[in-house]
């Protein structure tokens, strides 16, 4: 059958995961009211996905009013992962999908067999797609490298997204989103010569604007990961 009215298909979106690390909900409420209170246009409206995999213990009743907690500050919780089955009910009225685990990446796995050593290895090895984009980057456009590095030979102004799975690089000022490593990978970075951004995240580590010092502001610096902190270095210090 031929169908002309619409079309289905996979599609690539970054949502920001909620990871909750605690089940005493008076900590969780004072956090997010201030992290939604640094970035309220960042929030509004923001589709969320729970993760529940760092907790034990939680109960029908903790997810009840995490959920409520967020749907009356204007967030939208779509989804949960990491969820025992003793939610699954709850889960269910909450109308929230179940999402798959985060995945690891695979180690290789060897196999002794007498003198012999034998190792799994990749059986192809994935395309990498760079993106450059030579133009300025409108307020309200969105720039994708889901294979790749992203390189903006301009500015991105703000309103703007940057999104790649790689590194993303701005030879002007880099104002927006940008959000780089989106399928895990920690050792990206960001490189701008002008950083003025309203959020930068590695890897779902994220910094808001109000987390940047002021002397690293309309400066060209690299934003990249050391542990879990995302750090950020002028250019003209890089060893």
């Amino acid at each position: 059958m031929e169908y002309k009215t619409t079309n289905i298909k996979a599609d690539k979106f970054t949502f920001p995961v909620v990871e909750l690390l605690t089940t005493e909900l008076e900590s969780f409420f004072n956090e997010m009211d201030i992290r939604t209170s640094q970035a309220p246009a960042f929030f509004l409206n923001a589709p969320l996905v729970l993760d529940f995999t760092k907790l034990e213990g939680n109960s029908v009743t903790f997810l009840e009013l995490v959920v409520d907690y967020l749907r009356t500050r204007g967030m939208n919780p779509l989804g949960v992962r990491g969820c025992p089955l003793t939610l699954a009910e709850k889960v269910d009225e909450l109308k929230l999908a179940v999402l798959p685990e985060e995945r690891k990446p695979r180690k290789p796995v060897a196999r002794k067999d007498d003198s012999i050593s034998i190792k799994t290895i990749p059986s192809e090895v994935p395309a990498v797609h760079n993106v450059f984009h030579t133009r300025t980057v409108r307020s309200g456009q969105k720039l994708t490298a889901m294979d790749g590095d992203l390189t903006v030979v301009a500015s991105a102004g703000a309103g703007s997204e940057l999104i790649a799975a790689g590194n993303i690089h701005v030879y002007g000022a880099l104002r927006g989103r940008a959000i780089a490593g989106v399928g895990g990978d920690k050792s990206c970075r960001i490189f701008c010569q002008k950083l003025d951004a309203e959020l930068v995240s590695i890897a779902g580590t994220y910094r808001l604007s109000d987390d940047i010092d002021d002397r690293f502001r309309r400066q060209p610096v690299q934003i990249f990961l050391e542990g879990e902190q995302l750090q950020v270095q002028l250019l003209s210090e890089t060893p």
